[in-house]
């Protein structure tokens, strides 16, 4: 749709919107001011009556043009709004009908879904599907990684020849390109391979990305999908046969551990533009894998293991661009952080995509924190965050209304509620440029929250008995 819109007329505001309507009142009234010495005079002369005519017909040309500008803005910001669930189905709903026992027990088994209860004594239950592959428990927490850096990811020829609408269908987002990494295979821990758990990693795209698992059930023709192609069956197709790029996501939660018997949590919304999720509620840091030249050194550095790697590289890495912090901030929080693992699974949402889970325990308090951030911060780059929500973990529940999970919408979790939730405020009327520290009630908003954050949550609670004896 977006892209039979950009072919009829693409409009664009400058980085001045004020600037922009300016121009355009000034356009208009250098087509209406002549109209206004011209109209008195009009049964004076024929060839002024001839002038009048041409100056109606053109007032009505540039009003119903306007008009078709207003109608095309309407329609693609409705594109846009609705385009994450037109190239994903989030819905639990058709989850449900795919991944489930085909035998006589098709009602009770289903291999991916996950129940849990936010909180002890929860009515309601979260809904969420994800394929473990394994946990952080019982001598599983330790992985190695096999690079093939040589070895790149191509799609099929049915994908290649439909990558025009595939690509279209990101019309409303930020996107890139660059190499990704990719899980070519996974084994997991037996006396074959050592009795621990195996990854072998080549080399993809982000367009590859954004042609294949972010864009699952974009309909490419009426009931066509790559879905509907490749993983439509009970079960996601093994990793080195899968047709997706799997490009491999790294997912944390941050908690603020600074105050005495409050976890707080780190909860960033992205902006409209993003590639998925938009205007939504993600982890503390949603980021990818960085498998390249760093990997090698560190191995060879001192690196016990792909575990610490990620732990000490990526993640820390991470904390930069994911917490929006200062050049300061980014060490102060490095020094603060204990980075605990959870676990690896895969995404049937998007056709199987990996990511490694994780939480971390910052210890700082909601105020010191905040000072760490940046005050002139501006949302750019892909999947851009645009603004920090604290959130008490107690005040993350669900509504006291909940749909049949048979009849549930577009990710259910929306449903979920955030109550006293702080956020950053960088600009006060009464005060500008002082930094505020606000407390509002998320209750009546309902923001989509990101699938792997659910699936994050689940790990985190499947291991809070761990957890807290750690932290005991």
């Amino acid at each position: 749709m977006e892209d039979e819109l950009s072919r009829f007329f693409k409009f664009q505001w400058s980085k001045n919107k004020f600037l922009s309507v300016v121009i355009i009142l000034l356009i208009i009234a250098m087509i209406v001011v002549p109209g206004i010495f011209l109209q008195p005079h009009v049964e004076e002369a024929t060839c002024l009556k001839t002038a009048w005519d041409i100056y109606v017909n053109l007032i009505a040309s540039l009003l119903a043009f306007l008009f078709a500008i207003a109608i095309i803005y309407l329609i693609s910001r409705i594109f846009r709004r609705h385009e994450d669930e037109l190239k994903v189905s989030y819905r639990n709903s058709k989850m449900h009908k795919i991944y489930k026992d085909k035998g006589e027990d098709k009602d009770k088994w289903h291999p991916y879904k996950k129940s849990f209860p936010l909180h002890s004594g929860d009515k309601y239950e979260c809904e969420v599907y994800c394929n473990e592959l394994f946990f952080h428990e019982d001598g599983e927490s330790d992985f190695r990684i096999i690079d093939i850096p040589d070895k790149y990811f191509k799609v099929t020829h049915f994908i290649d020849i439909h990558a025009d609408k595939l690509l279209a269908a990101h019309a409303g987002s930020k996107t890139t390109n660059e190499f990704t990494p990719r899980l070519e295979d996974f084994a997991k821990a037996s006396s074959k391979n050592g009795n621990i758990n195996t990854l072998t990693i080549s080399r993809s795209t982000y367009v590859n990305h954004l042609l294949t698992n972010r864009a699952m059930d974009y309909e490419i023709g009426k009931d066509v999908s790559l879905r509907r192609m490749y993983e439509s069956i009970d079960v996601l197709t093994d990793l080195p046969l899968s047709k997706m790029s799997n490009h491999i996501g790294i997912n944390a939660l941050v908690f603020l551990t600074g105050e005495t018997g409050r976890d707080y949590l780190i909860l960033p919304r992205r902006g409209k533009d993003a590639t998925v999720v938009k205007n939504g509620i993600t982890a503390s840091i949603a980021s990818r894998l960085m498998i390249d030249d760093n990997y090698t050194e560190a191995i060879k550095n001192g690196a016990e293991s792909a575990e610490e790697y990620i732990r000490e590289g990526c993640i820390k890495n991470a904390f930069e661009r994911a917490l929006l912090l200062t050049e300061n901030g980014v060490k102060k929080v490095q020094s603060n952080a204990t980075i605990h693992f959870l676990g690896l699974a895969r995404d049937p949402y998007e056709g199987g995509k990996p990511t490694f889970f994780y939480y971390v325990d910052l210890n700082l308090t909601r105020e010191k924190f905040w000072k760490l951030t940046q005050d002139n911060y501006k949302a750019e780059g892909i999947d851009a965050i645009k603004e920090l929500m604290i959130v008490d973990w107690k005040n993350i529940h669900l509504t006291d209304v909940y749909p049949k999970r048979e009849e549930a919408d577009r990710y259910d979790d929306e449903k979920l509620q955030l109550t006293g939730a702080y956020r950053h405020s960088k600009f006060v009327w009464w005060h500008p440029g002082k930094k505020e520290f606000q407390s509002r009630s998320w209750q009546k908003n309902k923001f989509i929250f990101e699938q792997n954050l659910i699936v994050n949550f689940w790990f985190y609670l499947k291991h809070k008995g761990e957890i807290e004896d750690e932290k005991a």
